[in-house]
C-alpha cells in the first residue's frame, strides 16, 4: 500500500495522536485510516462513494454512514454535500482533518543508532529505547 501525503495540513490543523483516537470505536479508527488512504489532493480530499468506502473498508454502506458522521461529529472528517446544475446531490466531498503523528519504529531508531554488534551485544542493547514519543 502506499504512504497517505499529509504536507497539505503542514501547521493548518490539529495533531492526531494516540489519545486523540482512544475517543473512537475500532470501527471509527478503521474507517478514519481508510478515508486517509483514499486522499487523492494535496488538500487531503476525496469524493468515493459511500459503496466503494464501503468495498474497500469491508464495513457495510450503512455502516459507512454512521461512522462517517460520527467522524465529522467528533472532528476528524468534514463532509460537503455537493449538487450537479439540476440541484439534485452528485456527491460527497471528503476532507480529512487532522495531521497523523507517527512515532519511530524501534527497529528503524534502532539500526540508526549502532551498527555492526553482535547478536549478544544487540540483546542486551538498549540505546533504541530512548526518546520515543507517545
Amino acid at each position: 500500500m502506499s504512504s497517505v501525503n499529509f504536507s497539505y495540513l503542514e501547521g493548518a490543523m490539529t495533531e492526531i495522536r494516540l489519545n486523540n483516537l482512544k475517543e473512537l470505536s475500532a470501527y471509527e479508527r478503521w474507517l478514519y485510516v481508510v478515508m486517509s488512504a483514499l486522499v487523492y489532493n494535496d488538500e487531503g480530499q476525496h469524493f468515493y462513494s459511500h459503496k466503494l468506502i464501503a468495498d474497500i473498508s469491508g464495513l457495510s454502506v450503512s455502516s459507512v454512514r454512521k461512522y462517517l458522521r460520527s467522524l465529522e461529529t467528533k472532528g476528524f472528517l468534514k463532509i460537503d454535500v455537493r449538487y450537479n446544475e439540476k440541484g439534485d446531490h452528485s456527491s460527497n466531498l471528503y476532507t480529512i482533518i487532522g495531521k497523523p503523528v507517527v512515532r519511530p519504529k524501534k527497529a528503524e531508531r534502532y539500526s540508526s543508532v549502532k551498527v555492526g554488534l553482535t547478536l549478544e551485544e544487540k540483546i542486551h542493547d538498549r540505546s533504541w529505547d530512548t526518546g520515543l514519543e507517545f
